[in-house]
């Protein structure tokens, strides 16, 4: 708050704000500093991103998925124009994971498998064309490998039938 008080226009005081706030339980202050922060650098993935997870814990998935989805433009931006980073990569991964889950929890199946698609594909060929920086670079190589298999199975459940998954032969 000091920050803040010296600088009202301080970006990282904002977000650190709205991370703590979050962590406190106190989502609608976390929104508030995270959109005063998105207010003086509209082109952050992250903050955008934040901004989707903060909607999520509010219930608002409407507005959480139109977050997510500003952030993976911003991030098809970045990784378009260093293809070769696999942050960009990674981050670009996590936002379709993120629009996938949300797009699942609404009952939308056939946008979600489109989301976790996309997804299996930048983690796939991320992993593939250079795994040191996948292994290296990915914030959490262990935890994408599950979000991959993850997303895996459920393209399988989104493409069968709901009685052919309740049917046990």
């Amino acid at each position: 708050t000091a920050a803040l008080r010296r600088d009202a226009a301080n970006v990282a005081a904002l977000q650190g704000m709205s991370i703590l706030s979050a962590q406190l339980g106190r989502f609608e202050h976390a929104l508030k500093c995270a959109d005063r922060a998105l207010s003086l650098t509209p082109a952050s993935p992250a903050l955008h991103f934040h901004r989707g997870e903060l909607q999520c814990a509010l219930h608002r998935p409407e507005q959480a998925l139109e977050s997510y989805r500003a952030s993976l433009a911003i991030d098809e931006r970045l990784a378009q124009a260093d293809p070769r980073s696999a942050i960009w990569q990674n981050d670009l991964a996590v936002s379709q994971a993120r629009i996938g889950d949300v797009l699942l929890a609404q009952c939308n199946l056939p946008a979600a498998l489109a989301a976790f698609q996309a997804f299996l594909a930048v983690i796939e060929r991320l992993a593939v064309t250079d795994p040191t920086a996948f292994l290296l670079n990915v914030v959490d190589p262990e935890a994408a490998v599950l979000q991959a298999a993850d997303a895996a199975m459920r393209q399988v459940v989104a493409n069968e039938a709901v009685d052919a998954l309740l049917t046990v032969d």
